[in-house]
């Protein structure tokens, strides 16, 4: 398994992700539910006035980790992302909605968020960077990078 196909994997197993943010000087982490399309971008619904989202609205670094359940002991499997967040445009919302949609059963959701029914915003990260930390299939290094596009 190449590096790429083994974030890409771990990008379609797990579905929580800590996103990290960052307003002046202050940190600030919150755990979501995402999805992530073809291209390896990564959406998640907001509340636009939650504390990340506002954040992102001024300064669009960002990192995030993934990581699955383990027992102490045994090898340990991650990833670290970091990237580039903008809310998804209306105009553009079908499209990017279609990766979230699908992996939570969330189609009808769409409408409601276009007519203004529901307020959750939909959120891209585009990565930059993605840092495997695999130490089951990578034994001797387990620390891998990979950079898209």
């Amino acid at each position: 398994m190449t590096v790429r196909d083994a974030i890409i994997h771990y990008l379609d197993t797990a579905v929580l992700m800590q996103l990290a943010t960052v307003s002046g000087e202050q940190p600030w982490c919150s755990t979501v539910f995402f999805a992530a399309d073809n291209a390896h971008d990564i959406y998640w619904l907001s509340m636009p006035d939650a504390r990340h989202s506002k954040e992102l609205s001024l300064n669009d670094r960002v990192a995030a980790t993934i990581t699955w359940p383990h027992q102490y002991g045994q090898a340990w499997q991650g990833l670290q992302v970091e990237g580039t967040v903008k809310e998804v445009d209306t105009d553009e919302m079908e499209e990017y909605f279609q990766a979230y949609a699908e992996r939570y059963n969330a189609h009808s959701r769409l409408s409601l968020i276009m007519s203004g029914e529901d307020p959750a915003r939909l959120y891209r990260l585009k990565p930059s960077l993605f840092v495997l930390y695999d130490e089951q299939n990578y034994p001797t290094a387990p620390r891998q990078e990979w950079r898209p596009n």
